[in-house]
């Protein structure tokens, strides 16, 4: 498969031929990339400005992704090949403690795919069922990728508030 692989920091993308990645695990899913978008985070870690998000070279970057899936694992319910998905763009594990109180940004196996380990800026990304948000009909992959960041950012903003928001809430 075609990647624009992050080899080094302040330097261009290069565009490489990579084995395409293949799940591994039965709660894994491999989607063909449909639309990626490209956020200043990227451009950030192209700037060498993201090693504490755990970025490492090589890397393939790519967080606000959208496609079909290809192949799906056998644990996999909830998707299935050629189903038009979004990529929510951090791994959480769904078991400890953070993941149960609804705090995922902060598992204690966070990942975050385009940053930590591989992601859209590639023809394929394997990711785990928990990650995938299947599209209604009428969307495409290509005009909703970007909101795979760009939509986390406005939906976390308002969760903040929410409680504000009720009838008789005190105001701040």
């Amino acid at each position: 498969m075609k990647a624009a692989v992050m080899r080094e920091y302040e330097r261009p993308l290069e565009l490489v031929d990579l084995p395409t990645p293949e799940p591994r695990r039965p709660d894994e899913v491999l989607v063909r990339i449909g639309g990626a978008g490209v956020c200043a985070t990227d451009l950030h870690a192209i700037d060498g400005l993201m090693g504490q998000a755990g970025v490492s070279l090589p890397r393939v970057l790519g967080h606000e992704n959208a496609g079909w899936v290809q192949e799906a694992g056998d644990l996999v319910s909830t998707v299935a090949p050629g189903d038009a998905v979004i990529v929510y763009p951090p791994y959480s594990c769904g078991l400890c403690l953070h993941c149960r109180r609804g705090h995922d940004m902060h598992c204690v196996r966070h990942q975050f795919t385009g940053l930590s380990v591989d992601g859209g800026f590639a023809e394929h990304v394997v990711v785990a069922e928990r990650s995938l948000i299947k599209l209604p009909d009428g969307v495409t992959p290509e005009e909703i990728a970007p909101h795979a960041d760009a939509g986390l950012t406005a939906y976390h903003a308002v969760r903040r508030v929410a409680h504000q928001l009720l009838p008789g809430a005190p105001r701040s």
